[in-house]
């Protein structure tokens, strides 16, 4: 047992020790946080050399050469070919679904998952339930229309001429 606990603690400190390295690809701001809104902690010119910690939404957190930390948009970024992934990229992707804030947030995309991490990646099972809660079925969206005096309509087929 003892063996078990100290292998999976080992496996989770190098996991988080483990950080991406990339490159600024344009100047950019270094934020407090993930949101356009938020003060700045440094500057950064096109071509600095930063460590990539985190990802949230289409954001990164990051350190700079003299030790600094904060957000930085993803996009602003590129990755260099030899660093290794950190955190979970499922959680990543599941970050530029949601904002989470009322902060002014810009989502712009998922950059960094491998085949791999998605052929790996399981869900949820709690917010599949949340999300189950929302389906419906033919008999309850046509109450549903009635309730609200909307009616079926025929529509004839458009042909696509391009």
């Amino acid at each position: 047992m003892r063996a078990i606990f100290l292998f999976l603690a080992l496996t989770t400190f190098y996991g988080s020790a483990v950080a991406e390295q990339a490159a600024v690809i344009r100047p950019s701001s270094v934020l407090t946080k993930p949101a356009l809104n938020a003060s700045t902690v440094a500057s950064l010119a096109e071509g600095s050399q930063v460590e990539v910690i985190s990802h949230q939404g289409g954001w990164s957190k990051i350190k700079t050469a003299n030790g600094k930390t904060g957000f930085v948009r993803m996009l602003n970024l590129r990755l260099m070919q030899n660093s290794k992934t950190t955190g979970n990229n499922l959680n990543q992707l599941g970050n530029v679904i949601r904002t989470g804030s009322t902060a002014a947030v810009a989502t712009t995309g998922v950059k960094g998952i491998t085949k791999e991490a998605l052929a790996n990646a399981t869900p949820n099972m709690q917010e599949v339930a949340k999300m189950e809660h929302y389906a419906s079925n033919a008999d309850k969206a046509a109450a549903s229309a009635k309730a609200v005096k909307l009616s079926a309509k025929a529509v004839a087929y458009v042909e696509d001429k391009q």
